[in-house]
């Protein structure tokens, strides 16, 4: 019997984004970060920004979507180095 598993995937680049809204079309704003592949998962936060996005994009994906997001809000990313624990 197999009780319990982990399937950890390895990514080459790892992004850390977050979202300054510039407006309030949320719904929108949602449905098109929602669709690209390499963003792993969307938070709606509370303090520094308004959403945090975990993503692995390369590097010229990356610079595509930044471009499609600059008609809702202003942004900032990070990248992971390495992981620590």
């Amino acid at each position: 019997m197999i009780e319990r598993f982990t399937v950890a995937e390895h990514y080459l680049s790892e992004q850390f984004i977050t979202i300054y809204m510039d407006n309030s079309r949320f719904a929108e704003f949602e449905q098109l970060v929602s669709s690209f592949a390499a963003v792993q998962v969307i938070y709606k936060i509370t303090g520094d920004g308004c959403y945090f996005i975990h993503a692995s994009f390369a590097a010229q994906e990356l610079e595509q979507f930044l471009q499609q997001i600059t008609l809702y809000a202003r942004y900032k990313v990070n990248h992971s180095l390495r992981k620590v624990l």
